[in-house]
């Protein structure tokens, strides 16, 4: 079960539209947080978080991209 957090932190992933930014290519934080209007280093605490509930996943490069749950 998940907990009140991953439903918060889901739905900011909603709301700053990040499935749709992320659903051709994988972007570091940096990036995305320009993109989607974000604080950097909010964001890449945004995605680690997410990453623990299989809805992103975290590249070698440093990016981050959808999994099948995230999409």
């Amino acid at each position: 079960m998940l907990g009140a957090w991953a439903a918060q932190a889901l739905s900011v992933f909603v709301r700053l539209a990040i499935p749709d930014v992320l659903k051709d290519e994988a972007m570091v934080p940096e990036a995305l947080a320009e993109q989607v209007g974000a604080d950097p280093d909010s964001l890449g605490r945004l995605l680690r978080a997410l990453t623990s509930v299989d809805v992103v996943e975290r590249l070698d490069s440093g990016g981050y991209r959808l999994t099948g749950m995230g999409q």
